[in-house]
């Protein structure tokens, strides 16, 4: 008997963060601001849980970049493109446009959205949001 007894390892799936490409009914159950490790970049992570079938109670992030400009008013072409990537994920999760400057990483928590994801290019262990979109039963900003 080996070091794992009756366990079968050697047929275990090679990644335990499988989520293969499809679009999933998810709720966000988490927002955080946080420095990359680095340090160089601030970020807003956003978790998902899949809320249905094969891939039920599985969890996923997506983080966002979010710009330090020194002139606010003034950002660069990237610094631009990055507040762009942030409001195009606030619009397609139903967030208004005249809340999202006052937006608190509650306000987002508990929204039901359908998210499609991708095999991560840069890291196959887990994958890529490619679209959100407003989950048909959440009318909370409607």
């Amino acid at each position: 008997m080996g070091l794992f007894g009756d366990l079968d390892v050697a047929s275990a799936k090679d990644n335990p963060n499988e989520i293969p490409p499809n679009t999933y009914h998810c709720v966000v159950t988490k927002v955080a601001t946080a420095p990359t490790r680095n340090g160089e970049k601030l970020g807003m992570t956003i978790t998902y849980k899949i809320l249905s079938g094969d891939y039920e109670g599985k969890s996923f992030t997506e983080w966002k970049e979010i710009p330090q400009p020194v002139d606010p008013r003034n950002p660069t072409k990237d610094e631009e493109r990055a507040i762009s990537f942030i409001k195009q994920r606030l619009v397609s999760l139903g967030i208004p446009s005249d809340q999202m400057n006052s937006l608190k990483p509650d306000d987002l928590i508990g929204i039901e959205a359908d998210v499609s994801v991708i095999e991560n290019p840069k890291n196959p262990l887990y994958p890529q949001v490619r679209r959100v979109s407003l989950h048909e039963s959440d009318v909370r900003f409607t």
